[in-house]
């Protein structure tokens, strides 16, 4: 049996015990790679994971030209309902998956999200695990966070490139939704087009974290194509150790391509097709100032938007004046009128507790204020038909119902829909 020092093993102990707690009852299914660990609540969720899981791993592993190193501890997490996960090496690889549907947006790009969203993270486990034989030994004994694929070699847009060029290949993921191809091809057409150190790290403008995800995903599915898979496999093989004479990823890049990261990243640049009949929409929006406006929701007496840039709602009425009405982050993602104009749904997250929750709340817009009515567990809700009247959706682990019910009696929902794996909608 593998060992590691005393300290990692009670830090693997501890964290198992906090994310026991955090559940009723823990389940375990055991594969051939994976301890997937969940509540009763996720108990579909994780039949569905143990069914694919082992054959990603033999996928994935193929592709990279290596192996799985350990069994990886996979939880299933129902509590959060912000569609997300992580994979983590500190002190040991695990995985953690929040077992909820997505929102529309760049993770709702799969038909079985939750199984590629495991994929993508399991990626990340075992392309950061690629290491030579020295340093296998060493995270044995100190632990699988001694990465050097992670901590010296890879920047960024290379450990995320991975992943979302692995995501790609079936024909869905990140690289298949024309909005990825939307952001290349403007800031190509802006010459705002990142280098590949700026696409490197972190950024402050507008897509933000997501640059890494969009340029490394399409420069490393750019590689594979180009170059072929075992050259790309080559490049995390030679990054999993230390080398006095290519020790950065541009000295590895070119000791492995023959060409300088420099000159690549040019011609991936130039393989971005620029369409010629670009038109150039004018500022119809007057008095708004810049911004990114999401969550567009028109009434009878203007439209009201998020603004992310102010973190805020803002509201243009139909003479032209431009109001903030409150201040929300980036989880707000819907906003409804009521069919007279004088109430607004916000749906959007709140912390409940330790846990991350949907939920609608009504905003008064004559008042300026919310009103005391809430609805947790609900999302994407719109007023029907009239002012009293609310639909949304409601989702347990893999599972989300349409639900339409009355803001008297709030209780008494009527199922209208329902969707999840292996019914005729994944989800709503």
């Amino acid at each position: 049996m593998k060992t590691k020092l005393f300290i990692p093993l009670l830090l693997i102990l501890c964290m198992s015990i906090l994310v026991a707690e955090s559940f009723d009852k823990t389940l375990v299914i055991r594969t051939n790679y994976f301890d997937i660990i969940y509540p009763p609540k996720s108990a579909e969720t994780a039949a569905l994971l143990a069914e694919y899981a082992d054959g990603f791993a033999d996928e994935i592993c193929g592709l990279l030209e290596t192996s799985m190193k350990e069994r990886i501890p996979v939880y299933l997490d129902p509590n959060e309902e912000v569609t997300n996960a992580y994979y983590s090496s500190a002190y040991y690889s695990h995985i953690v998956l929040y077992d909820t549907v997505p929102l529309e947006g760049r993770l709702g790009v799969f038909r079985d999200n939750i199984l590629m969203i495991f994929y993508h993270e399991l990626t990340h486990a075992i392309s950061l695990t690629i290491q030579t034989p020295f340093w296998q030994v060493m995270s044995r004994i100190f632990g699988d966070y001694l990465s050097i694929n992670q901590i010296v070699t890879m920047p960024l847009s290379f450990v995320e490139g991975v992943t979302v060029s692995f995501e790609s290949r079936s024909g869905e993921g990140r690289l298949n939704d024309p909005l990825t191809d939307h952001f290349l091809i403007e800031d190509k057409y802006e010459n705002k087009f990142c280098s590949w150190a700026d696409a490197a790290g972190a950024r402050d403008v507008y897509p933000g974290g997501t640059t890494s995800y969009l340029y490394g995903g399409a420069f490393s599915a750019w590689l594979q194509k180009t170059y072929g898979m075992e050259k790309y496999a080559e490049l995390w093989r030679l990054g999993g150790g230390v080398s006095l004479f290519h020790f950065s990823v541009s000295g590895r890049f070119k000791q492995v391509y023959g060409i300088g990261l420099d000159d690549a990243w040019d011609e991936f640049r130039d393989s971005i097709v620029v369409p010629d009949d670009i038109k150039e929409n004018p500022a119809t929006l007057s008095e708004a100032g810049d911004g990114i406006c999401s969550a567009l929701a028109s009434g009878p007496n203007g439209i009201a938007w998020y603004d992310g840039n102010a973190c805020a709602v803002k509201f243009r009425d139909s003479v032209g004046n431009v109001t903030s009405l409150f201040d929300a982050d980036s989880s707000l993602h819907r906003l409804s009128f009521s069919p007279d104009g004088k109430l607004l749904l916000v749906s959007a997250a709140a912390i409940s507790g330790k846990a991350i929750r949907q939920q609608v709340r009504v905003y008064d817009m004559q008042r300026h204020r919310f009103l005391a009515e809430s609805w947790p567990g609900l999302r994407d809700a719109s007023f029907f038909g009239d002012s009293n009247t609310v639909c949304g959706i409601e989702a347990v682990a893999q599972k989300s119902t349409l639900v339409v019910f009355s803001r008297d009696a709030p209780e008494n929902k009527k199922t209208v829909l329902t969707a999840g794996p292996g019914e005729s909608f994944y989800t709503l």
